[in-house]
């Protein structure tokens, strides 16, 4: 950004040209007329809704100069476009209400399809989300609208994988479609580079904070409008909205956003100099596809004998997501009819502990193999481990069958005798 120190003639006359070229550049609404106020629909989940962000955006375009922006929300908690579309109400009855110039689809943060490799969500297949994209993106072309794909951000933790998943999921789409990608992620991604200072997470490392909100309604002004949110109220007050299911809470105004006047404009400038990046490329940022998922695989292990294996053995469990380390503790006995074995294991207060006596096992050319019965959602979790004078160290999957799509869970486990 240009830094105002004695501003010299020359240069008001400049930035006075600048201006008006970003105005000529500016969107224009269904009937190709540039307008003073731009009607938008939001349709998403709670990274739409946290601090009523479409309110935050609302409060941006009236505090500078240009087109306002007027929005509403189609929301809930968790919600993917699937579910939006299935529950055939709300969403489309909106859409269907016309007068929007643009309809802002937000897909579930994981787009709704995922496999969890050691405690950690990949990114399968966004073919749910294209269809569904499609079907809406039909919808919102009959009333004249224009759709925009609000491209959103990883969890703070995750590989980096995720959002290259998610940014060609979104891209692709928006490509095929001619639909507008917001690069919500991409200044997101230079924030968290640049300004590392800036959190742009709750403490979930998941929702965006009150700054990843703003920043996102930032990138959102600029992309509808085609103009700067430099200079833009950081400070704004609004109708509350129930975090669990995007509910507002009429009568009940809080404060949204308050931030500091030096982060604001470090956001604002973000969220502009990607919008005009990204503008230059031809409207979408560069992409390519993810590299395919790597489940994990067995170890080189030996058949063990019953004397080696009967003990203690304790260690790591990678497998449920969880923000505390889990471990399990497998105690092998001989009896008389063979070998037993009772699993334990430990979420150190994440939830209770479990204990159970293990169906199925038996050891094998390269180490043990047994079954967990009482896996999640009344399944079962599959153990295979491969033995080492040192240690017992394996893979576990399990399939969660009660969840649309299903889910498939693999981890790691790697335990040591306790002497």
């Amino acid at each position: 950004m240009i830094k105002r120190h004695g501003i010299c003639s020359l240069l008001l006359v400049f930035l006075f040209l600048a201006s008006i070229a970003d105005a000529t550049d500016a969107p224009q609404a269904a009937t190709g007329n540039p307008v003073s106020e731009i009607r938008v629909l939001f349709i998403g989940n709670s990274f739409t809704y946290f601090h009523n962000m479409p309110a935050v955006l609302e409060a941006i375009s009236s505090s500078i100069r240009g087109p306002r922006v007027v929005a509403t929300m189609v929301v809930s908690g968790g919600a993917r476009l699937k579910d939006h579309w299935r529950d055939a109400g709300p969403a489309l009855s909106a859409i269907r209400k016309g007068r929007w110039d643009y309809v802002v689809l937000q897909e579930q943060s994981l787009l709704g399809n995922v496999v969890v490799v050691n405690q950690h969500m990949q990114i399968v297949d966004p073919v749910d989300f294209w269809k569904y994209a499609k079907l809406f993106d039909e919808e919102i072309r009959k009333v004249g609208a224009k759709t925009v794909i609000l491209m959103t951000w990883k969890d703070k933790t995750d590989e980096a994988r995720s959002q290259q998943a998610l940014d060609f999921a979104f891209v692709k789409f928006a490509r095929s479609s001619g639909a507008i990608a917001a690069p919500v992620s991409l200044a997101w991604q230079r924030i968290r580079d640049n300004a590392p200072g800036i959190n742009l997470y709750l403490k979930d490392d998941h929702h965006p904070s009150a700054e990843g909100s703003y920043l996102e309604a930032c990138v959102l002004y600029a992309t509808l409008t085609g103009q700067s949110p430099d200079g833009a109220i950081s400070m704004i007050s609004g109708t509350a909205v129930d975090e669990d299911e995007g509910n507002m809470l009429e009568g009940k105004t809080e404060t949204l956003v308050e931030i500091p006047h030096e982060i604001a404009k470090e956001l604002q400038q973000t969220a502009w100099n990607t919008y005009q990046e990204v503008r230059a490329a031809g409207g979408y940022q560069a992409v390519s596809e993810p590299p395919a998922i790597v489940l994990p695989t067995m170890p080189n292990g030996r058949r063990p004998s019953p004397a080696e294996l009967e003990g203690v053995w304790k260690g790591p469990f990678h497998f449920f997501p969880s923000d505390a380390p889990i471990e399990i503790e497998l105690r092998v006995s001989n009896k008389g009819s063979g070998l037993a074995a009772k699993l334990h294991v430990y979420y150190h207060g994440a939830k209770p502990d479990v204990e159970v006596t293990p169906s199925d096992f038996h050891v094998t050319d390269y180490g043990i193999a047994f079954t967990d019965p009482k896996g999640p959602n009344k399944g079962t979790i599959e153990f295979s481990g491969a033995f080492t004078s040192a240690s017992l160290a394996g893979v576990a999957k399990t399939l969660l069958r009660n969840t649309d799509p299903p889910i498939s869970v693999w981890g790691t486990w790697n335990l040591t005798k306790v002497k």
